[in-house]
């Protein structure tokens, strides 16, 4: 797992972004739109976002600044 910039692949798809918005929610976002969750806990959004991984052959990878949100939660 490692901090998503602009050198990773440009496959976006393939991409599983896990941070926290500005309220401090962990979400767990693909970057095209087509995936998101938010969960209570650091804790709860790896093991949704290693599983989601695994069944997608994504890359995981850590925000390196706030996410924002598609779903008003």
């Amino acid at each position: 797992m490692g901090i998503c910039d602009d050198t990773e692949p440009n496959d976006q798809s393939t991409i599983l972004l896990v941070g926290q918005d500005i309220k401090g929610h962990w979400l767990v976002q693909d970057r095209v739109g087509r995936l998101e969750g938010c969960f209570v806990s650091l804790d709860t959004v790896l093991g949704f976002a290693r599983a989601e991984c695994s069944m997608l052959h994504a890359t995981l990878c850590i925000a390196d600044g706030p996410l924002t949100p598609h779903i008003a939660f």
